[in-house]
């Protein structure tokens, strides 16, 4: 790897983040 964008890492650490908090949410309500 080239170049190393910090933005891009936050997009990918935002990603992340939203993918557990769905995640915590469908086993509130599913479980």
């Amino acid at each position: 790897m080239g170049n190393v964008h910090p933005e891009s890492d936050f997009h990918n650490l935002i990603q992340f983040i939203k993918t557990f908090l769905y995640f915590t949410i469908f086993f509130k309500y599913f479980l």
